[in-house]
């Protein structure tokens, strides 16, 4: 969720048509579950617009992982 991580994901599901699932390691914040801040950013935030109106299929291919930064190894490792 933050300004590097957001620009990487919209990069991948504008451009990358091939892939299929795309994981974000996000955690719960200010009240709010991990889930509910990804769903509300890739809805609202203008960076995804494109995304949104061009390919919002795309933005089917995004799975929320939660846990904390340093949680991040295990969820690759699992994943990979």
């Amino acid at each position: 969720t933050g300004y590097l991580g957001s620009l990487i994901l919209e990069q991948l599901l504008r451009t990358c048509p091939g892939v299929q699932r795309v994981y974000v390691l996000a955690r719960d914040r200010r009240g709010r579950m991990a889930q509910q801040r990804i769903q509300h950013m890739l809805k609202t935030s203008e960076l995804f617009a494109c995304v949104r109106s061009t390919c919002p299929d795309a933005l089917c291919k995004v799975h929320i992982k939660e846990g904390p930064p340093c949680y991040m190894w295990r969820v690759a490792a699992h994943i990979g």
